[in-house]
């Protein structure tokens, strides 16, 4: 059965009801603005902002966004680009959660579709996460077996749902690949950057507290760990290989293709809902993906390349579900 088949269909679906009558090749381009918080070297951000700049032509969208944007900004931003003809308001809403649903109330026709730590609101707010649960999970089963010491560390830049979400995954992974595996988690700081404030000066805590691989919620901590290149790294959001080739073994990489069609065939639709777009961040409906080994399987333990392998099938089909936990883990 080809369950990557069912999984657009699945999403198909899920977009029948908001899709427009309008043919392909009538539409009109569709203005779409991306409003961040933070800065697009964050790493959510610019996973999101990379991917719209490459969706505008399969979508028929034109894509301007604004970054570093403060809560008190945040409505004169928004205000500014509807009045220019913009229809669908994406980005992040972290920093300015109150003001971004007080200013999408005075625009009940625009589409609103943020990260956000809060529930979406009628009739027009969407919120999205990156879902990165599944592949996180697959990390933290890798990880633990790669340990030499039985320990095993996480560089997150802070306690939040959206980054607690994928650390608990990484845990529960790491438990059913050695049971007896202690998880040491560090927090790096807030810092919007890919190379966030303190990534190497908490890498180089994790490696004198006895953690041999890694899994890296922030670029920086994969540059920090390439001075060492026996310590296996897991990235997140984006496939970071490129960062420290002999390093990174794999990542949970967030896709927000299936969200960004969603979102604008809803908006050409008219029928605007609020939903919760986590749900198209799993990995089958391709939202979320394990990255590839880029010839690190020799590196695996025997037969973990083809235990990982099954247990993703057994995601994809829907026989084994990774829990999302996203209350603060347990500081070790």
């Amino acid at each position: 059965m080809n369950f990557k088949l069912l999984g657009r269909l699945f999403l198909g679906l899920a977009l029948l009801s908001c899709a427009c009558d309008v043919g392909e090749g009538e539409r009109e381009t569709l203005l779409v603005a991306g409003i961040y918080t933070t800065s697009l070297e964050n790493p959510w951000a610019q996973t999101l902002h990379q991917t719209l700049r490459r969706s505008q032509e399969d979508l028929g969208m034109a894509y301007a966004w604004s970054e570093n944007v403060s809560s008190t900004r945040f409505p004169e931003i928004v205000r500014d680009y509807v009045s220019r003809g913009y229809r669908v308001i994406v980005g992040d809403c972290f920093r300015a959660e109150v003001a971004a649903r007080e200013v999408a109330r005075e625009f009940p026709g625009i589409l609103f579709c943020l990260g956000s730590e809060l529930s979406p609101v009628p009739p027009n707010f969407s919120v999205v996460g990156a879902g990165l649960q599944e592949p996180a999970y697959l990390c933290g089963l890798m990880a633990a077996r790669m340990s030499s010491s039985g320990k095993v560390g996480v560089v997150a830049a802070e306690a939040c749902p959206s980054i607690n979400r994928i650390v608990n995954a990484f845990r529960a992974g790491a438990a059913r690949g050695r049971p007896d595996v202690e998880v040491l988690i560090e927090y790096s700081g807030r810092g919007d950057g890919a190379f966030s404030e303190g990534a190497g000066e908490t890498v180089g805590r994790l490696r004198s507290r006895g953690a041999d691989a890694v899994l890296a919620e922030r670029p920086g901590a994969v540059a920090a760990c390439a001075q060492s290149p026996a310590i296996p790294v897991f990235g997140c959001y984006a496939d970071l290989s490129d960062l420290s080739p002999l390093n990174v073994i794999s990542g949970a990489v967030w896709d927000p293709s299936p969200v960004l069609q969603a979102s604008v065939e809803m908006a050409r639709s008219g029928r605007l809902r609020p939903l919760v777009f986590s749900y198209l961040g799993t990995m089958a409906l391709e939202g979320a993906f394990l990255a590839p080994y880029h010839g690190h399987e020799a590196d695996l333990p025997a037969g973990l390349a083809g235990e990982i392998a099954a247990l993703r099938d057994e995601i994809l089909t829907g026989r084994f579900r990774v829990a999302v936990d996203e209350s603060p883990p347990p500081l070790r």
